[in-house]
């Protein structure tokens, strides 16, 4: 069994490794050579990440189902087929076009790979230390991305975007679909019924699923943070812009998915020791002073590489928030019976909002001709979502005191 456990715990670090911290995390820096290639506007391009986002929103709608109904192994290597080949793929497309139907089949695979998989799979397994787990696992998911980003970035400038793209397309079916085939299973199997009885008198009497208060908030949360997260590829487009080649700005970004893995690892760490508002607090400082320092940057000194790498590793370290705190905090409000349900209907709302918030970098820049507005507005967003989830969590204590009195 802990043998088991143990390669479950190195399948979920693979895939988020792979499918986050490469594939999805190197995404904006295909950007500016699209645009080139193509010809066509930065709008246009960044409406990729809204098919990728508007792919997810369909994703979760049928992946807490899916994930109940077909094996594992199938399932997951299905999804990983289809985002290694249509990799592939995309390397050999004429049009833009076709990149927004490719990257909506890998939106689609996001869930059941990612966002929902993960955190379900951990809470069956590892329910005792999930903020630790969830942390190990999204942490080496940054590290790697700070390693992929200047790789790719350079692979990119060098050989252009075409061999990139192959070059992920291979490296996501080498290592993923062994992992999906042999190693990956949603709960051990001598504990499907135990699990989610125990998880289940966690929930409050009465068979009541969701806190009415606290759900509404993660919602907004989610929906908050979830912006935040679909505009980070273009924090490797705004340091371009103001003067910067591709090979710098994927070395900001490789601080960002490096503070992605400080924080996500020292945040899981923290949930699991501490109390979460103040953990709360603390991430949502950091995301708050990251993305002000990538907007005024510019302001402050004539060499602003130095502060642009260590904003970049703040906002990292905030999104922590997104990728830690809401699975964990709504793990704690809900209990694990029906886990990968609930966290699908918080995280749904947001993943509509996310298809129309992806191509908002394109637009502020198209309008403005800078990003330096964007980044502001993230980082009020970032702040704000952390207060819905320390709102939710004192909504759960509140009702809980009253339901006792």
């Amino acid at each position: 069994m802990k043998r088991r456990s143990t390669w479950i715990f190195i399948g979920c670090c693979l895939l988020g490794l792979i499918h986050s911290g490469m594939v999805c995390n190197t995404l904006g820096l295909y950007y500016t050579s699209l645009a080139e290639e193509f010809k066509v506007s930065m709008t246009q391009v960044t409406l990729i990440m809204s098919f990728l986002v508007g792919g997810g929103l369909v994703g979760i709608l049928f992946a807490g189902k899916l994930l109940r109904k077909v094996p594992t192994e199938i399932l997951l290597s299905l999804a990983a087929g289809i985002v290694g080949g249509g990799l592939l793929i995309s390397s050999r497309f004429e049009t833009i076009y076709l990149f927004y139907a490719v990257w909506g089949a890998i939106g689609f695979c996001s869930p059941l790979l990612v966002s929902v998989t993960i955190p379900t799979v951990l809470g069956n397994w590892f329910e005792e230390k999930l903020g630790s787990a969830m942390g190990v696992v999204y942490g080496i998911a940054g590290i790697g991305g700070s390693i992929f980003s200047p790789v790719i970035g350079r692979m990119i400038g060098n050989y252009g975007f075409r061999t990139a793209l192959r070059v992920e397309g291979v490296i996501t079916l080498i290592v993923l679909l062994p992992i999906t085939l042999l190693v990956l299973r949603l709960q051990p199997e001598h504990q499907k019924n135990s699990i989610r009885e125990a998880a289940e008198e966690k929930v409050v009497k009465g068979k009541k699923q969701y806190w009415q208060k606290a759900f509404f908030l993660f919602i907004s949360a989610n929906i908050l943070l979830t912006i935040v997260n679909n505009l980070l590829q273009q924090i490797s487009s705004h340091v371009q812009d103001i003067g910067f080649s591709i090979s710098f700005a994927s070395n900001v970004m490789a601080a960002v998915l490096l503070g992605c893995a400080v924080g996500n690892l020292l945040s899981g760490i923290m949930f699991d020791r501490m109390r979460p508002v103040p953990v709360l607090l603390l991430y949502g400082t950091f995301g708050l002073i990251g993305w002000l320092g990538l907007a005024a940057g510019i302001l402050m000194t004539p060499d602003i590489s130095g502060i642009l790498l260590l904003s970049g590793f703040l906002v990292g370290m905030g999104h922590a928030l997104f990728q830690i705190g809401i699975p964990v905090c709504v793990r704690r409000v809900y209990g694990g019976a029906e886990y990968s349900q609930s966290f699908a209907a918080i995280c749904l709302p947001g993943s509509a909002v996310g298809i129309f918030s992806a191509p908002l970098g394109g637009v502020f820049y198209d309008v403005s001709g800078s990003y330096q507005s964007l980044l502001i507005l993230l980082s009020a967003l970032n702040l704000v979502g952390g207060l819905c989830i320390i709102g939710a969590l004192k909504s759960r204590q509140i009702k809980v005191l009253k339901e006792r009195n």
